[in-house]
């Protein structure tokens, strides 16, 4: 049998309590499985999810001008990360940890900037942080906000995590790589299109991968419970949306992101509530 992910990493779990629905459903006597032997097995099967998407204004990470600002060392917009800072704010006063999960360093750097140095809530992973030491310190805290570029996958903390956050995809820049892919595709075809639109497409199923890592950092136990909240304008529009508002895909790609969901909680993230910090533009 596979394990997946081990409870090394939450420290002060439970173990037995993680794995009781398993326990339970083999007829097994709790108290004579050994607590190290725990482990989560098939956690995506188990738990609860609900979402909060991004507001139909929702600002763009990068301001308007670059047909991919994400190739370019281009500063992120102040309008996008006042609007991350609100969604963080919102969430941390529901209760809970919160992680927020950025796709750069830089971003972490930024959005880290517009906290009180002195909020004690606040785990900044800059470079010089490891990683153990920043689960630590998330742990120490029962409102702490968790801001890292990367924990999007290998870490597994039951019961601690009530907020996930993911402001923009982390769709990576373009590599070197990718280039030499693109101009091989382009002289194979005849065609500059195919070639950019196979290696983004590749980049995008890379992001749609960590994507789907990042939500499931939520749900490490059979009853864990997670609110994942998406800060991205570029997050589909659901078909009534579309059709009520006379409004297009806000990307024709974007509907694929909808993937990184599991699958049992794609309807409700498809029709979950907006974040808004101004008024709602379908008000107006």
């Amino acid at each position: 049998m596979a394990t997946l992910s081990t409870l090394a990493q939450g420290e002060g779990t439970d173990a037995r309590r993680a794995m009781a629905g398993f326990i339970a459903s083999c007829r097994f006597e709790a108290d004579r499985i050994d607590a190290a032997s725990c482990a989560l097995i098939a956690p995506e099967r188990f738990g609860t999810m609900r979402f909060v998407r991004p507001s139909l204004d929702a600002p763009p990470a990068f301001a308007p001008g670059s047909n991919d600002p994400e190739d370019a060392p281009a500063q992120l917009d102040d309008a996008a990360l006042a609007y991350w800072k609100a969604m963080v704010e919102a969430a941390s006063r529901e209760g809970g940890r919160s992680l927020i999960l950025l796709p750069a360093m830089r971003d972490v750097l930024a959005l880290s900037h517009l906290f009180d140095p002195d909020d004690s809530r606040l785990v900044a992973q800059l470079p010089g942080l490891p990683m153990n030491l920043a689960i630590t310190r998330f742990l120490s805290k029962p409102d702490a906000i968790w801001l890292s570029a990367s924990a999007w996958e290998g870490v597994s903390l039951p019961h601690a995590i009530a907020h996930v956050i993911i402001p923009r995809f982390p769709i990576r820049p373009q590599t070197f790589e990718d280039s030499v892919l693109q101009r091989y595709l382009a002289q194979a075809t005849g065609g500059e299109r195919a070639g950019r639109a196979a290696v983004f497409g590749r980049r995008l199923a890379e992001a749609r991968r960590r994507s789907r890592q990042g939500i499931g950092r939520g749900i490490r136990a059979h009853d864990d419970s997670v609110t994942i909240w998406i800060g991205d304008p570029r997050w589909p529009l659901n078909q009534h949306e579309a059709d009520t508002l006379l409004l297009d895909q806000p990307r024709p790609w974007s509907g694929a992101m909808l993937n990184a969901v599991p699958g049992r909680f794609r309807k409700i993230a498809g029709s979950a509530p907006r974040f808004q910090i101004g008024p709602d533009p379908q008000d107006t």
